[in-house]
């Protein structure tokens, strides 16, 4: 275990690099991941040391996943044989880019995504339809509504 000046020296060192995926980590070292992604070969993430307990420090690198408006995408600890430094981090304060130079790469379309699509659109359809339906027959039933006037 590293003393507290050895830890703070090395999260200082940490959190100024980028590293590139070599290979995705264990399911049990993400710490969250949206929906929809998944943590890639060729994918980079940003340093993240400061959120590690100080036992972890030693053993993992903490990287984040961002897309390219800077969103934070997943989260998750890597062992040092599964990333390598690609290049060092950008100050955030003096970036002038609008996008991320080092993204995660988004998902690919799948048919759950499609069919998902598929059913929203024919759901506001039916729903539309039901709508307008139940409306008629009330009128129909009840005679007219009071915003018809008499």
């Amino acid at each position: 275990m590293l003393t507290p000046e050895e830890q703070q020296s090395w999260t200082e060192a940490e959190a100024k690099k980028i590293y590139r995926v070599l290979t995705p980590p264990a399911s049990d070292r993400v710490w969250y991941i949206k929906d929809g992604y998944t943590i890639l070969a060729g994918d980079y993430g940003w340093g993240a040391p400061c959120v590690s307990p100080p036992e972890r420090v030693a053993k993992f690198i903490t990287l984040e996943g961002s897309d390219e408006n800077f969103r934070s995408v997943w989260m998750a600890d890597f062992l040092r044989n599964e990333v390598e430094f690609a290049a060092p981090k950008p100050d955030l304060m003096t970036f002038t880019g609008r996008h991320n130079p080092y993204p995660v790469k988004p998902p690919r379309p799948s048919v759950t995504l499609y069919l998902g699509r598929l059913k929203y659109f024919f759901l506001r359809r039916w729903h539309w339809w039901k709508a307008r339906h139940i409306r008629r027959e009330n009128l129909l039933k009840y005679g007219k509504s009071k915003n018809q006037g008499a």
